[in-house]
């Protein structure tokens, strides 16, 4: 299910600023459950694993944002 800024219309993208906002606050309840990326980095690590999504998602919104909007998908 896509974002929903409200009832009547849905986003295609979920916008950086969201995003940055999950991923401090991700971040900072990790932190304080004990996590450290330095010890904690394994294959085990879901916390790296689900930062790094969201990484992503940002990376590629960021991209989208920078094109044209004739270039863009339609929904």
């Amino acid at each position: 299910m896509p974002f929903a800024a409200s009832a009547l219309h849905t986003e295609t993208t979920v916008a950086v600023e969201l995003l940055v906002h999950y991923a401090c606050g991700f971040v900072e309840a990790a932190v304080s459950d004990g996590w450290l990326p330095e010890v904690s980095a394994d294959a085990d690590d879901w916390v790296s694993l689900r930062l790094a999504a969201v990484c992503l998602l940002i990376r590629q919104t960021e991209a989208a944002a920078t094109v044209h909007p004739d270039l863009r998908p339609t929904a």
